[in-house]
C-alpha cells in the first residue's frame, strides 16, 4: 500500500514538469475519481497497488496534456454527467449558460409537441437536457460525425432518454423539411482557423478539430446553419447559438439581413459576447 499522499505529490511533480495548467486540481480529482473518495480525504488514505498504478497512468496521459474529462471519462453537465472522450468536445460552462437561456423561455417550451433541433450535438448534452426539461418535445440531436453521435448515443441510453431523441447523422440542417422544425440550439464550430493554433494544448491536441474550426473567420458554420435555419424553422420559430466572444456584432447583422426579428446577443457569467438568437 502507499500513502495517497505520496503519490498526490509525484502526480504534482509530473505534471508542473510537464507544464500542464491547475497541475494540483487535476491530480487531485483524478486521484479522488479512482480512489472512490472525497478530495479532502486524499490525505488520509492509502492506495492499493492496482489503484497506485492506474493513478500513475493517469498522470501520464495528463502530463501529455489530455484534457482531465477524458482521462476521467465523464464530466458534468447542469444536474448530470456526460461520457466523455476524444469523440466530442467536453461539455463547458458556457454552453451549461446557453442552455439555462433557453430554458428560461417557459412560455415557449409549455407548448406540446415542439419539435427541436440540437445540431452538432456532440457529447449529447444540450440534447439530453432539453429532453430532460421539455417532456412534450421531439428532439432531434443532429451530428456530421458519426463517432460523435454514437457517443451522444451512448450518454442518452445511460441516462434512459435513448428512446426521447432522435439521433442524426448530417451536414447541419441538410435534408430538413421547411418550416418543420419549432427551435434549433446549437453550440456550433466557431473558431477562426488562424486561431486554432493558439489554443491549449489540451483542446489543440485532443478534443475533435472538426467541432471547432470555424473556418477563415470563424462563421463559415454559422452563416451556413442560420441560413439552413431560416427555412427550416416554422413562423415564429426560436434559434438559439453559441458564438464566438469577437462574433457579436457580424452575427447580428448577418441574422437581420436574413430577415430574423428580435435578434439579441447576450454576454456570459465572464461578461463575454457568447450567445445570440432570434425569431423567425
Amino acid at each position: 500500500m502507499m500513502p495517497a499522499g505520496v503519490l498526490r505529490a509525484e502526480g504534482e511533480a509530473r505534471l508542473c514538469a510537464a507544464g500542464v495548467a491547475d497541475a494540483g486540481a487535476a491530480v487531485a480529482w483524478w486521484m479522488a475519481e479512482v480512489l472512490g473518495v472525497a478530495r479532502e480525504e486524499l490525505e488520509r488514505i492509502e492506495a492499493s497497488p492496482a489503484h497506485a498504478a492506474r493513478i500513475r497512468a493517469g498522470f501520464e496521459r495528463l502530463a501529455h496534456h489530455e484534457p482531465l474529462q477524458y482521462v476521467i471519462g465523464h464530466a458534468p453537465f447542469l444536474d448530470f454527467s456526460v461520457r466523455t472522450d476524444a469523440r466530442a468536445l467536453v461539455p463547458r460552462p458556457e454552453t451549461e449558460e446557453l442552455v439555462t437561456r433557453v430554458l428560461a423561455e417557459r412560455d415557449f417550451w409549455s407548448r406540446t409537441g415542439l419539435a427541436v433541433a440540437d445540431v452538432g450535438t456532440g457529447t449529447g448534452c444540450i440534447a439530453l437536457a432539453l429532453a430532460r426539461s421539455c417532456p412534450n418535445a421531439v428532439v432531434q440531436a443532429i451530428d456530421c460525425s458519426e463517432a460523435a453521435l454514437a457517443l451522444a448515443r451512448e450518454n442518452a441510453e445511460a441516462l434512459g432518454f435513448a428512446a426521447r431523441i432522435r439521433f442524426v447523422h448530417g451536414d447541419l440542417l441538410e435534408g430538413f423539411a421547411p418550416a418543420s422544425l419549432d427551435a434549433v440550439v446549437s453550440n456550433p464550430p466557431y473558431i477562426a482557423r488562424d486561431v486554432m493554433e493558439t489554443l491549449d494544448a489540451n483542446v489543440r491536441r485532443f478534443e475533435p478539430r472538426l467541432a471547432l474550426d470555424g473556418g477563415a473567420d470563424g462563421l463559415d458554420v454559422l452563416r451556413r446553419l442560420l441560413e439552413q435555419t431560416f427555412t427550416v424553422l416554422k413562423n415564429r420559430g426560436r434559434v438559439w447559438l453559441e458564438i464566438g466572444e469577437d462574433q457579436g456584432p457580424a452575427v447580428q447583422a448577418w441574422m437581420e439581413s436574413t430577415g430574423y426579428q428580435q435578434v439579441r446577443v447576450h454576454r456570459d457569467f465572464y461578461n463575454q459576447i457568447r450567445f445570440a438568437e432570434g425569431v423567425k
